[in-house]
């Protein structure tokens, strides 16, 4: 393949991607859900419960299995809002940055 050739073929690729490449909708950056919004409020506190009533320390897998019991209910049904709230517009910045 000489050098007229291959910028033919380099260009017929180059339109076909540039073509078929927008077909697609665009995701979210992040998915919100309960959990991402109860971990950015409340991980101190989440911490703080699990270390004094299970002796578990962060990274440990008995955090991670502790960690759906430190959170109540209400806390829960909260989250589930806000985080429908935060699909719809935008996190608040200091989320954003995290």
């Amino acid at each position: 393949m000489n050098r007229g050739e291959w910028d033919t073929w380099k260009e017929a690729y180059k339109t076909w991607f540039y073509n078929h490449g927008q077909s697609r909708a665009a995701k979210p950056l992040v998915s919100v859900t309960a959990w991402n919004v109860i971990k950015v409020q409340k991980k101190d506190e989440i911490q703080k419960v699990i270390e004094e009533e299970h002796g578990a320390k962060p990274g440990d897998r008995e955090m991670i299995a502790k960690h759906q019991w430190a959170v109540n209910k209400e806390e829960i049904k909260e989250a589930e809002r806000l985080a429908e709230e935060w699909r719809k517009t935008k996190p608040p910045a200091k989320v954003q940055a995290n």
